[in-house]
């Protein structure tokens, strides 16, 4: 019986310890935003609305350096998407990428905090 629970714990922790990872490069797949080495992240959750329905969020927070790299890419991409757009203090993306998911990224420029969220409705 102990060997089993040893077994299946090998394969159950990786698979959930990786979640938040995945979670995490989510931000980069279609934003075409790669994030720098260096930030803390403040929220890496996973909330289920039913059977299917499910709401992704990170919060990441950056260091003055971290954070000017971040911007000086969100500065090209902008000039080449029209999904970035920028605000007062806010830098925000929205993609809408079919009938039941979007995800949006909204950057604080004051507090230096990116807000991922990703929508299956």
């Amino acid at each position: 019986m102990k060997t089993r629970i040893y077994i299946l714990s090998l394969f159950i922790i990786p698979f959930f310890l990786s979640c938040g990872n995945r979670r995490i490069e989510m931000i980069s797949e279609n934003s075409g935003l790669i994030l720098p080495k260096h930030y803390k992240v403040l929220k890496n959750e996973t909330k289920s609305f039913g059977i299917s329905d499910f709401e992704v969020t990170v919060i990441i927070e950056f260091k003055s350096d971290s954070y000017e790299i971040l911007v000086a890419q969100i500065d090209k991409l902008a000039d080449l998407d029209n999904k970035w757009q920028y605000g007062d203090s806010l830098i925000k993306y929205f993609n809408h990428l079919n009938a039941s998911e979007t995800e949006t990224i909204s950057i604080n420029t004051e507090l230096k905090r990116l807000t991922y969220k990703f929508e299956h409705l």
